[in-house]
């Protein structure tokens, strides 16, 4: 039998971060996918575009907000995600968080 208490406690130890994203895929790729293919990484809660961001946008590139949920440092949590994320999405070209900007969420 799951002992409740022990269920209160381990969800206790997961905090929520929100940063900015940085972007890169190959010409076979669109946004959209990406955006997916990113959404669906472990960690991650919400992915959303950001094109308006600064108003920087390249061909092929995008900033993006990506909110992940982890028991690890947040700057471990993004890190991991940048290697999964780079492993497992082979029209990724380039990923890059914005340690600065890493934000808990309530």
């Amino acid at each position: 039998m799951i002992n409740l208490t022990r269920i209160l406690s381990e969800a206790a130890t997961y905090t929520e971060y929100e940063t900015m994203v940085y972007v890169k895929w190959t010409d076979e790729s669109t946004m959209k996918y990406i955006e997916q293919r990113i959404r669906s990484e472990d960690m991650v809660t919400v992915v959303s575009d950001k094109l308006d961001y600064e108003g920087k946008k390249g061909k092929n590139s995008s900033y993006l907000k990506v909110k992940i949920l982890t028991s690890l440092p947040p700057q471990e949590g993004y890190q991991k995600l940048k290697g999964n994320a780079m492993k497992s999405i082979a029209e990724l070209k380039e990923f890059k968080f914005a340690s600065n900007l890493i934000k808990q969420i309530h």
